[in-house]
């Protein structure tokens, strides 16, 4: 594959992170402003899967999959929306399992909920950090393959 196809294809997926980041970044800070309502943490779980390295080692990855429900209008809804984005399955069982007990069952949450769509919501509205370094990191991808292209 030649160094323009490469550099091409890095600044391609940069942009694609970029755009995807950037619209859950939107949603976040969207999510800050939206009504809310108390719910209750419903179910509070760790889930793993096993990861295949290509060099033949297996890894874990861990994700908290925290499923809440709460009431708007008179209808019961359902979610299991964290913040935007989601986190999904990460390197580090300790940081699921800390967020499954920052959300034990049967705990009453402040859910943050689309008024326009109500079935939308989160409990953690704004930003999260890791969208900044995720951005940060698109752009850096992008950068890289401007420079190959450049070259």
């Amino acid at each position: 594959m030649s160094e323009k196809v490469i550099a091409l294809l890095l600044i391609a997926i940069g942009a694609a992170i970029s755009i995807y980041l950037w619209q859950q970044s939107a949603k976040a800070q969207q999510a800050a402003s939206w009504p809310s309502t108390t719910g209750k943490i419903v179910s509070s779980e760790v889930d793993w899967r096993q990861m295949r390295g290509g060099d033949s080692s297996d890894r874990k990855e861990y994700r908290a999959i925290v499923r809440y429900e709460y009431l708007v209008a008179g209808s019961v809804h359902h979610a299991q929306q964290l913040r935007f984005p989601n986190p999904g399955y990460g390197g580090s069982e300790q940081q699921a399992r800390d967020i499954v007990q920052h959300y034990p069952a049967a705990q009453a949450v402040q859910v943050f909920y689309n008024p326009q769509n109500p079935e939308e919501a989160c409990l953690e509205p704004g930003k999260h950090w890791t969208v900044w370094l995720g951005q940060a990191m698109a752009a850096l991808i992008a950068l890289i393959g401007l420079f190959w292209l450049r070259r």
